[in-house]
This record gives structure tokens, sequence and C-alpha cells, in this order.
């Protein structure tokens, strides 16, 4: 799915500096990111394809298991702007906490709060150009293109910004609660 992604991105969006990094091993993963450090410093959007859930990822095809706050520690010095989730749950509150508490530079994060579909993917992948040119805010166009998923998928994918992140008055354990009765209700 990764090189599906990155070379529809490089086609009809060249001006968008992308980099795929696939990775068999946990090692071959952290070998990529130091490549990536070296040659182009930082990311304003990373795209992220992994399985997951709210206590860490498998990024690597051996399916070794990282904590969300390791993982925060591997992409740090990419300073991303914007993380998109192709990954179960990473869009409940825990997750973004732990990732807004440790990026400084994240303003951002758009991921889906329950399980992960394939259609879901596809929203996803056209969501990542819209957020990488910064158009999404200007125009309400991620928002269409979450709203056209929801209606299409009968899935949901968050956009949480820090600022709407800090001023929320529900804590993570309360907005866990709310969207495992909405999972509920609504069969997500």
């Amino acid at each position: 799915m990764a090189d599906e992604i990155g070379t529809t991105l490089e086609a009809f969006f060249p001006a968008i500096p992308q980099r795929v990094v696939l990775a068999d091993s946990t090692d071959n993963l952290l070998h990529e990111f130091a490549r990536c450090s070296t040659e182009l410093r930082t990311f304003t959007t990373i795209l992220v394809i992994a399985h997951s859930n709210q206590q860490g990822l498998n990024l690597t095809a051996d399916r070794q298991s990282t904590t969300w706050p390791t993982f925060v520690n591997w992409v740090r010095p990419f300073a991303p702007r914007s993380l998109i989730f192709v990954a179960c749950q990473a869009g409940r509150p825990w997750p973004v906490k732990l990732l807004f508490d440790g990026l400084r530079s994240l303003n951002e994060i758009y991921a889906p709060p329950f399980i992960t579909t394939r259609e879901q993917a596809e929203i996803i992948q056209l969501l990542l150009p819209v957020v990488a040119l910064g158009k999404g805010r200007v125009d309400g166009l991620d928002q269409l293109i979450r709203a056209l998923g929801l209606i299409a998928t009968q899935s949901v994918i968050f956009r949480w910004t820090r600022r709407d992140f800090r001023r929320e008055a529900i804590k993570p354990h309360t907005w866990d609660f709310i969207l495992d009765v909405a999972k509920q209700i609504g069969g997500f």
C-alpha cells in the first residue's frame, strides 16, 4: 500500500517531496529513518501505515511492537506538523495525547479511532495530498473528504489539532468511553 500511495503522489503531486520507507525489521526501519534524517532533515507531513492499538504500533514486517512514546522519539527529528495514520485506533485520545505531548512541532493528526479498513485507507489516500499541500484548512477540503469517507465507508477519520485537544474539557478516558459506546451503537 505504501508503494502504491507513493507512486500516486509522485505522479500527481511531484512538488511534494516524499520518501517511502518500507522495513522488514526494526533495525532496518531505524536505518532508513537515519538516512531520511541525513538526506531531507524534516517532513511537514508523515503518513504512517501500521498495525496499532492504544498501546503501540507494529511498523515492520517482523511485527515487532513499538510503544507510542518510542515512535514519538523516532519521528521527532523530522519535526512533522501533520501526522496521518492508516492504523487502527491511532485516533483514540491516549495515542493522540502522547503524540502531541512528545512532538512540539505537531499541529494536527488525522487518524481513525476504530479498526481501519481497506476502504478507509483509500479515503486517507485522498486526504494525504490535501493535508501535505496545506489546502485542507483553507477551503474545508479535508472535511469534505472525511465526510464523503463516512458516507461511503461508514468509518470515521478524526482530525485532532493541538489547540482543540488542549482546550477540550473532556478527558481522554471519557473520550474512550464515548467512543466505545459509539462503536457499540453505530457498529463501527
